[in-house]
Order: C-alpha cells, then structure tokens, then sequence
C-alpha cells in the first residue's frame, strides 16, 4: 500500500472482545513523540513499570509500580524507590484489593524544576465511603536530583476536584501530560471513561490539572468535555501533539465504544486544540474511519481510538496521530486491526493523505484476533529528525505476540521491521508481548530505545516452576537487549501470579 492511500473494503463483522482486554491495555494506548521521562536528571531517560496486578501485604491486585534508571549500560535500579505502592510509608492513602495502582502512567515535568514527574493512575481505588469500588484515583510523584520521591506526594480524586464519584467511574484509567496552555509547565489530563453524564450512563469524561510552579493546581482546573451518548466510553485513551505547529499541545481523546451514525461501537476520537486555557473544550474535531479520505470504513465493533499515538512522522514540523483499531476485520482476519495514520498542518489534523498501516491482507497476514494496533508508542528511534511508529500486535500467535516498526519519511510511515516475541527467550502462547510500548532514550545516545510489556508472561523465579502471568518487560536498542522481571536484582517486590508486572509503562510528555 502506498503511503496515505485511502482504501476502503467491506468486511463481515467483527467478534465480541475478549473479557478483560481494555483492562489489560489500560495505559498502552497513549505515547508521545518524543523521548522525555528523566526522574533524576541525569540526562539519561528512566522508565516506570506498572505492576497493577501486584499483591500488597495481603490485598490482592492493590498494584505496585516499579522504577528503573537510564544510564550508559540501559536501566537498571536505582534511586530513592524502586517500588512504589499505597502502602509505601508517606503515600498518600492505602493499598485495598483491587485498586490497580500502576495501571496507568504518564511522565512529565509538572512544576517545571527540571525533573520529571509520575501520574500514576488507581483506576479502581475507592473514594471515601462510597458504595463500590471503582471511582479510581491519580496519584502524582515528585522528581528530584535522587530520582522519584514520596515526600509531597499528591493524592487526587474527583472528590478533590468538587465532584462526587460513583463507582466504575475509573477516574485514572487513561493519562496523558503535555504543555496544552503554552505556559512552560506540563499539565495532566485524565480519562474517566465511566463517568456517567447528561449524555447518559458511562459516557465518560475527562478531567485536567494544570501545571505550575508549584506543580499541578486544583484551580483552574476541572471537568473538560465528556462523551456523546451513553456507553461512548470517552477518555480510555489519551495523547497530546501539536497538530497545527502553534507551539502549544492539542488533545486527541479516545471514545472506541462510540457508535458512528448508525454503526455501533465502531470508535470516534476527538481532538481539541491548545489554547490558553488549557485547551479549548468547544473547537473539538470528530474523527472516525466513515469521514471522506480517512482509509476503510467504520463497522460494527472496530473501537477505532482504542490506542492513540502522536508524533511528526514526515519531518514537516506538524505533529501527526496514530490512531489503533484492534478490533477491525480487515483481510480474512476478524479482529485482525489496522492503524489509521491522520496527518497534521497548519490548520490541524487533515483527512487529506491518511495512510492505513495493516499486517497485509493475506492469510497469513493479517490473521483473526491479532489485534494490530492494541498498543503504539512513537518516538525518535535514529536520530534523524522524523519520528518512528511502533505498533503493537499482542494477539498474534495465539497472544504470543509481535510488533511492526515503521520508519519515519518525508513521505510518511513505511514498514522497517517486524519482530516477534521470540526476541526475549521462551516465547509461549498467552504471553501477549507488546501489550504495552513506551520510547525512551534509556542509554543517553539521542536516540529512542523500545521497551515493550509482556504483561501475562510466566517467569522462572529461584529454580521453581515458572510464575504465571507474572510478566516481563523487554527492552530493544541497536546491539542490546535487556529482560526485566520483578526477579531482577534490586527492582522491588516477587514474581507472584497475576502480578501483570508490564501492564502500563511510562509515557512522556511531548
């Protein structure tokens, strides 16, 4: 396919998704283009690993969130905290089950002293003395010269922004950080995709902190725009980018549940420009695969925006989104997905030369349940000026899964490489390498590297049977490769079933 050629095809529909899958990808569905997230300063990038299953002094899946630091060999611990959780002395609130603590994260310089912060989203932390559970929570840690630190931990709630939460609101279950006002301090943007609102039950919202110098500010800041009908699901991804080159970051938001006309559930995103006001609510932009010039067409259960990724892929100065349809049948493949690739000018996103990445329409190719596109992260990756696109295929196999790269050009995105999880060692079934992505330059080179989450995993730990489902990370640069569990020395916690260690990594601000 040539670059941004439009293609439509008709398609039978697609299945129902997997139980659980949106959980899994909580936070492997936003990336910047740039490679940021420096804790400590130092100049080498860092990495935080959301561990959401983690089970903490006897609550099961409270989640943890694991710390590694950039250097001249790659990560390694470090630090004043390579484990992080609700029940680390000096954090604000406690760890209960199911809170899922880790389950999403973004870095970014908050109160801008030259080191870069951590949300870390709770998305099923209990509010005060709600019924339930599921209001979700946002916590957020200081950086400093010794890297992440307790001391003057932030605990957020809707609560604490003057809103009641409700359960299943999961207030955290997506997270995004940009500089959306153009004020120099990076501000915090979080989906709450089951907030009911006017426009009915789990339409979903998404609500925005701003940054200062004394970090992000209760005033002024609130509840952004929301969902259009119920069940949209509006805020289970989020990304920033400069689309039209004005200097400050604009807003795409995810709502994959949202019904097209007619097609249910085939998935808007919604993009709002910067503005000095964080961004301005009212100018947002619907998009959606039925629009004339966007490649293929909106069907029944795609979840189009289930994933989103923004970046300057042709080097033209405007940043471009990346747009992930796992749920897309394309080819033979039933929920085989594709990736829609929307181009940035002076006048923001156009439908103008949208390129459709897919694994190939054979059978072979793009195959039943792979989900192309679940997960993407963009950054940077040769030091050329133009970023790279990483996507995620986590399905593939039998949920063994693979990733595709796609190289940067004055004409777009062109495929480069493709590498399976056999990368790592031991590849299995269920594994589902590539379920989450982040880009960082980890080494201090000037060029991205590629961390990729294998969430469900089974790892050896001290000479017994391997743990299931306790996940890995596995991280790619030019002549390296390094595998992290929570086995490795000095990262934090054990290898327990179910711990998901990969789940979510942190995403930069732009």
């Amino acid at each position: 396919m040539t670059h941004r050629q439009a293609h439509r095809i008709g398609r039978t529909r697609a299945l129902a998704p997997l139980a659980g899958f949106f959980a899994i990808l909580a936070a492997a569905s936003a990336a910047s283009g740039q490679c940021r997230g420096d804790f400590n300063g130092d100049g080498y990038d860092d990495l935080a690993i959301g561990v959401p299953g983690e089970e903490v002094n006897g609550h099961a899946q409270a989640g943890a969130v694991n710390i590694l630091y950039g250097g001249p060999s790659y990560l390694a611990p470090g630090g004043l905290y390579s484990i992080l959780h609700q029940d680390v002395a000096g954090v604000a609130d406690a760890a209960e089950g199911f809170d899922s603590f880790g389950a999403s994260l973004a870095a970014g310089d908050f109160n801008g002293d030259g080191y870069d912060d951590l949300a870390v989203g709770v998305p099923g932390e209990k509010e005060g003395s709600a019924s339930g559970a599921g209001e979700g929570a946002v916590h957020v840690f200081r950086g400093s010269s010794s890297g992440l630190r307790v001391s003057g931990n932030v605990l957020w709630t809707q609560g604490a922004l003057g809103f009641a939460g409700d359960p299943s609101d999961q207030f955290g279950f997506a997270l995004a950080a940009g500089d959306f006002d153009g004020n120099g301090y990076d501000d915090l943007m979080i989906g709450v995709p089951g907030r009911d609102t006017n426009q009915g039950a789990s339409a979903g919202v998404v609500y925005y902190l701003r940054g200062g110098a004394s970090g992000l500010g209760l005033f002024p800041s609130g509840a952004g725009a929301g969902g259009e009908a119920a069940f949209d699901g509006f805020g289970r991804a989020l990304a920033a980018g400069d689309f039209d080159g004005d200097g400050l970051d604009d807003l795409a938001v995810g709502a994959p549940n949202a019904d097209v006309g007619a097609v249910a559930g085939a998935g808007v995103v919604r993009v709002f420009p910067g503005s000095a006001f964080t961004v301005d609510w009212f100018a947002g932009v619907r998009w959606h695969q039925d629009i004339l010039g966007i490649a293929d067409n909106a069907s029944t259960g795609d979840k189009f925006g289930t994933a989103l990724a923004a970046a300057d892929f042709d080097g033209d100065g405007y940043d471009d989104l990346a747009v992930g349809v796992p749920f897309d049948d394309y080819g033979s493949g039933v929920n085989a997905g594709v990736v829609n690739v929307i181009y940035g000018g002076s006048a923001g996103l156009t439908a103008s030369g949208d390129q459709l990445l897919t694994q190939g329409s054979g059978a072979t190719e793009s195959e039943t349940n792979d989900y192309f596109g679940a997960s993407l992260a963009a950054g940077d990756t040769n030091g050329d000026g133009r970023a790279e696109l990483v996507v995620g295929v986590p399905g593939e196999d039998a949920f063994t899964g693979a990733l595709r790269a796609y190289r940067g050009t004055a004409g777009g995105l062109a495929l480069f490489k493709i590498l399976s999880a056999k990368v790592k060692g031991g590849a299995a079934a269920g594994d589902n390498f590539a379920a989450s992505l982040a880009l960082g330059d980890f080494n201090g080179n000037g060029k991205c590297d590629l961390a990729a989450g294998v969430p469900l995993d089974d790892v050896f730990y001290l000479g017994r049977d391997p743990v299931p489902n306790a996940g890995s990370v596995t991280i790619l640069a030019p002549r390296h490769v390094q595998f992290v569990t929570q086995a490795t020395t000095g990262v934090g916690g054990d290898p327990t079933a179910g711990d998901e260690f990969g789940a979510s990594l942190s995403r930069a601000a732009r």
